[in-house]
């Protein structure tokens, strides 16, 4: 397309062409077909703002700003820049699409220390780069694919948007370490802001009753000690006492007990996150397994479809569910019907977030 828009004489940016590139998906005749309508669209000049506007993409500042949030842990920060975002006209499957390129250029820039694409939102690349960790990159990146391919399920685009952020969020390491200092009793955490739980209110209430039993040793001494075997009923309790973090925790988390025996212990894990299953993450979890029981057992992951709630589903329901709380109070609350039956008014329900 450069080539094409310089022997015409035709103004461009670089990056406007890379966002029609995208759009185009691999097919040239389309690329030619967008490029066309952009230069019609943009008078006769193919800039990165009109191409935006165009194909419905969301501004770069707008998408680097979730990652600035991100980068803080700040949840609530995030769903108010997603709730901006909302009132634009745009395509949530091309941001998600875009926020993995830009973790693939953090990536490239931690890696080498170059940005494969220089643009005007290289220099936030690489501040964003010096404070979000190698793993955290590869973990959001893995997240941003699986979410846009949820997106196909999700009942709302907003929502599933908006949940794939919110599952960055969940499985930051800083957030899983936090949630098991705080479940052994003191143990020292770097605070953080985000308000998204990073473990099932069902982790907390398994880990609130070995605390009530007297959590002043750590959750993997205590589990050692006891020979405490792993079953569905304190498998999100064992996963918060495990030292792991990043993309072997969301293996984890996705996981749900099949057996546990002296010398093995076997997970199963559903067909659509089998993707996690890289060696690397299985020899980890494996490793923090052994370590968590202090014995030198084997770990076997199988691929099946085993009908059961994993920690990892157990978080997004209750989301869910605190999500249909905060709907349910809000239409039941005596000011809100008032302005309902006075000004024949609606409930603009995408805009309602639980505390």
């Amino acid at each position: 397309m450069e080539k094409i828009l310089a022997a015409e004489g035709i103004d461009y940016d670089a990056a406007a062409c890379r966002l029609l590139a995208r759009a185009a998906d691999g097919s040239l005749r389309d690329a030619l077909s967008l490029m066309d309508q952009a230069i019609a669209f943009g008078d006769d000049h193919v800039a990165e703002a009109p191409v935006r506007e165009m194909l419905g993409t969301l501004d770069s500042g707008a998408l680097l700003d979730l990652l600035d949030r991100l980068a803080a842990a700040d949840g609530a920060g995030i769903l108010e820049r997603a709730g901006r975002l909302a009132e634009q006209q745009h395509d949530y499957a091309a941001a998600l699409a875009e926020i993995a390129g830009y973790l693939f250029r953090i990536a490239v820039i931690q890696t080498i220390d170059s940005d494969p694409e220089e643009d005007m939102a290289s220099e936030r690349l690489r501040e964003l780069a010096g404070r979000i960790s190698a793993e955290d990159v590869q973990l959001y990146y893995q997240i941003a694919l699986q979410g846009r391919r949820d997106l196909a399920m999700t009942p709302d685009p907003r929502i599933g948007f908006e949940m794939t952020l919110v599952r960055m969020l969940a499985f930051r390491p800083d957030e899983a370490s936090a949630a098991q200092a705080g479940r052994s009793a003191g143990t020292a955490a770097r605070p953080v802001q985000a308000k998204v739980p990073a473990q099932p209110a069902a982790a907390a209430r398994s880990a609130g009753s070995t605390a009530a039993a007297g959590a002043t040793a750590d959750n993997t001494t205590a589990a050692a000690d006891s020979g405490q075997p792993l079953t569905a009923d304190n498998w999100a309790q064992i996963l918060a006492g495990l030292d792991i973090s990043g993309l072997a925790r969301q293996l984890a988390s996705h996981c749900v007990p099949k057996s546990h025996s002296d010398n093995k212990i076997e997970l199963a894990i559903a067909l659509p996150h089998a993707p996690l299953l890289e060696t690397t993450q299985q020899e980890r979890l494996q490793a923090a397994l052994r370590q968590y029981y202090d014995t030198q057992l084997k770990l076997v992951i199988s691929v099946e479809d085993h009908g059961r709630e994993s920690p990892a589903d157990a978080l997004l329901r209750e989301a869910d569910e605190r999500q249909r709380e905060a709907v349910q109070a809000v239409e039941q609350d005596p000011v809100v019907q008032a302005m309902l039956e006075t000004f024949d008014a609606e409930i603009d329900h995408n805009s309602i977030q639980p505390k």
